[in-house]
C-alpha cells in the first residue's frame, strides 16, 4: 500500500504557508509551523522526510534551525529545501554550507519547486535503501572479522590457556579506558574504532605462538636469552597479522591490530622494546595496550609467579617498583586509568564468580 511522504513546512508567512499546502496536500502529508523552536519541537515526536525553510522568521532563523537539525544523527539526513527571500549570493552559499540540499528564493515557480521535492525525496528514498545495504554489508565483513579473532586467539590458548583468558579480559578492559578517554580523544575513539580497538586488542600477545614452550611456560627466571627471544612476540605477532592481511585483504581493524602487537611493549620514556620508541613516537593504541597489559600480567598467576590483588596491582603502577613505573606510561592515559581502575576490579571479581558458578 502506498504511503504519503511526509513534509513541513516552516514559515511564518501565512500567505506562502497556504500556497504551498494548496499545491502539495493531495501528494503528501503536510504539516506547517510558523517558527523555528516550533519546527525542533514537532520534529522531536514526528520526523518529516523532507523539511520546507524560511530563513527570515521570529526569534530563531532557518540557518540556526538547519544548523540544529542538521547536527543532530537523526534528523542530519533530512533534505532541507530553504525558500527564502533573501537573494543574496553569500545568504545562498550559507544555507547551503549548512547542509540544505537546495535553496530556492522567494518568489518561486509552484511547478519547479514541486519537481524539486519529487527529485530530493527520490534521492533520499535510493540514499536510505543504499545505507541499509552498506550496514548489512558491514555486519557480514564484522562477521568474518570476528571469526578471524577468534581463529587467532584460539591459537594461543592451545599453548598457554592463561594466556587465552588474558587476551579476552583485554577487550573489556580496553572498552573501559577508552571510553573514558573518548572525550579528550574524539578522533582516535569515536564508537567505531572503539569497537575495531576492542575485538583488535585480543591479539596483541598473538605472537606468543611463535615462542617456544620451554621459555613461554617456564616457571624459574628467564636467562638473558630467554628474554630476548619472548621479546621477539611482538615482531612476530605483527607478521602473523600481517599475513591475515596478505588473504583477507587490508583493513583498519587489520591495522590496529598489527600496530598493537608490534609496539605495546614501548614505554613512554624510551626504555620498552623491540625498538625503544619514546612518547609520541609510541601509536596511540599501543600506548593504551601497555598499561592493561601491565595491569592484566600483575593480577593474573603466571608459571613464575603469584598473581598481585588490584590494590597491589594499582599502588606498583602508580608509585612503580624495579619493573614498573609511572614514566613507562603516557601520562593521560595513566591519569584515566587511576580514574577507572575500580572497572577493572569489578569486571575480575565478575569473571571469577562466573567461573566458580560454571
Amino acid at each position: 500500500m502506498y504511503k504519503k511522504k511526509s513534509i513541513l513546512i516552516v514559515d511564518d508567512t501565512k500567505f506562502y504557508s497556504d500556497m504551498l499546502y494548496d499545491f502539495l496536500f493531495e501528494e503528501y502529508n503536510i504539516n506547517i509551523v510558523s517558527d523555528g523552536e516550533a519546527a525542533l519541537s514537532t520534529i522531536k515526536f514526528d520526523i518529516p522526510d523532507l523539511i520546507i525553510l524560511d530563513v527570515l522568521m521570529p526569534g530563531m532563523d532557518g540557518f540556526e534551525v538547519c544548523n540544529i537539525l542538521k547536527q543532530n544523527k537523526k534528523t542530519k539526513d533530512i533534505p532541507i529545501i530553504i525558500l527564502s527571500s533573501l537573494t543574496n549570493v553569500v545568504d545562498e552559499s550559507k544555507g547551503l554550507e549548512l547542509g540544505a540540499i537546495d535553496y530556492i528564493k522567494k518568489p518561486f515557480n509552484l511547478k519547479l519547486l514541486k519537481n524539486r521535492i519529487e527529485n530530493h525525496l527520490e534521492l533520499y528514498e535510493k540514499m536510505g535503501k543504499l545505507t541499509k545495504e552498506l550496514v548489512e554489508s558491514n555486519n557480514i565483513v564484522n562477521k568474518e572479522i570476528e571469526n578471524i579473532i577468534k581463529s587467532l586467539g584460539i591459537l594461543a590458548t592451545y599453548r598457554d590457556d592463561d594466556t587465552g583468558k588474558h587476551l579476552e579480559r583485554t577487550k573489556f578492559y580496553m572498552r573501559f579506558l577508552a571510553d573514558e578517554l573518548k572525550n579528550k580523544y574524539p578522533y582516535e575513539l569515536n564508537e567505531n574504532k572503539i569497537d575495531l580497538l576492542c575485538q583488535s586488542s585480543i591479539l596483541h600477545d598473538i605472537g606468543k605462538v611463535g615462542i617456544s614452550d620451554s621459555i613461554l611456560l617456564k616457571k624459574g627466571k628467564l636467562t638473558n636469552s630467554e628474554f630476548e627471544e619472548i621479546k621477539k612476540h611482538t615482531i612476530k605477532g605483527r607478521d602473523i597479522i600481517r599475513e591475515v592481511e596478505v588473504s583477507y585483504g587490508k583493513s583498519e581493524f587489520l591495522n590496529i591490530a598489527a600496530e598493537i602487537a608490534e609496539y605495546h611493549h614501548e614505554k613512554w620514556d624510551g626504555s620498552g622494546y623491540p625498538y625503544g620508541l619514546i612518547k609520541q613516537q609510541i601509536p596511540f593504541y599501543a600506548r593504551m595496550m601497555s598499561i592493561i597489559d601491565i595491569y592484566d600480567a600483575l593480577t593474573s598467576e603466571r608459571p613464575y609467579k603469584n598473581a598481585f590483588t588490584h590494590e597491589e596491582a594499582i599502588k606498583i603502577i602508580l608509585e612503580g617498583d624495579d619493573r614498573v613505573k609511572p614514566q613507562h606510561f603516557d601520562p593521560d592515559i595513566l591519569e584515566a586509568f587511576n580514574r577507572i581502575h575500580i572497572k577493572f576490579k569489578d569486571f575480575s571479581l565478575v569473571e571469577e564468580f562466573n567461573l566458580i558458578k560454571n
